[in-house]
């Protein structure tokens, strides 16, 4: 596989419905930036979520070293596909690692960083709600709401909303549960009132999706709450493994002459080595 057993970490956990649908059994993540194939993900792709899902495919795998089918990662809730994009991005720091981030008083804005360990984020997002599925009253009829998924943002991207109220309830159309969406109310739905109580509920069960932390700066003491988004820091911190990748090959290739085939032949941990002689060499 390139690198070594120790390295990988289980994947975080899903629901039984989703492993039965794509017959999962133990499944794996991977570090990103050994591999061949993680020289093909583009990080300059138009839609952000297709660069995730790609991660996702390259880093997933089960206990025979197989992939799952990849509608499985369209399928994955938004929340659990930032948790894997951490995992991933963090493993070699899962304990404790640091976003930065500038304080908002203009009048300071100095540079802070908050540290996070992917344990206490996991636990945040395996928190349950009261109820497996949230209720929503809309109108005079209470219906039950699901979490979005990967399939779900595509959708919605795929549409032309004039504004964001009904951007928000075709979004409510698509979360509803199946069983329910009968007893939608268009006259209710059209009046608004359900948005606010609709909102609160989309960040109770995934957190990780608009999280914010409230910090107190210690230069200016002014406190205030930060936006974190997971999901680009993930992906930032992918990219800059991935350009840590095209650095070692071009590195070995100047001295060995080796073509890419020939360099990803090698174990991820006899290309380190071949770069430590290398390193030795140059340090003489």
């Amino acid at each position: 596989m390139g690198f070594f057993e120790t390295d990988r970490v289980y994947f975080p956990s899903i629901p039984e419905s989703l492993k039965n649908q794509f017959a999962l059994k133990d499944l794996w993540l991977r570090p990103f930036g050994h591999a061949a194939e993680d020289r093909e993900v583009n990080f300059d792709r138009p839609l952000r979520l297709d660069v995730e899902v790609q991660i996702l495919e390259c880093c997933t795998r089960d206990s025979q070293g197989g992939k799952p089918d990849p509608s499985f990662f369209w399928n994955l809730e938004v929340g659990k596909r930032i948790e894997c994009l951490l995992a991933i991005a963090t493993i070699d720091d899962r304990e404790a690692f640091m976003i930065p981030i500038r304080c908002l008083n203009l009048a300071c804005r100095e540079g802070l960083e908050i540290d996070f360990s992917m344990q206490e984020l996991s636990e945040l997002q395996s928190s349950k709600p009261t109820k497996k599925s949230p209720e929503i009253l809309v109108g005079n009829q209470t219906v039950r709401i699901r979490k979005p998924t990967g399939a779900d943002q595509l959708q919605w991207l795929e549409q032309a909303f004039k504004d964001e109220f009904s951007a928000t309830q075709f979004m409510l159309k698509t979360l509803v549960l199946t069983e329910d969406r009968s007893q939608l109310d268009s006259a209710a739905i059209a009046q608004g009132e359900w948005i606010s109580a609709f909102n609160q509920i989309m960040e109770e069960i995934d957190p990780l999706v608009n999280f914010q932390v409230q910090v107190q700066c210690p230069q200016c003491s002014v406190q205030k709450y930060y936006p974190i988004d997971f999901g680009a820091f993930a992906l930032q911190r992918l990219r800059n493994y991935q350009h840590q990748l095209f650095d070692l090959v071009h590195r070995l290739a100047s001295h060995y002459h080796w073509n890419e085939s020939e360099i990803f032949a090698i174990p991820a941990w006899r290309r380190q080595s071949y770069l430590a002689r290398i390193d030795r060499e140059e340090h003489r």
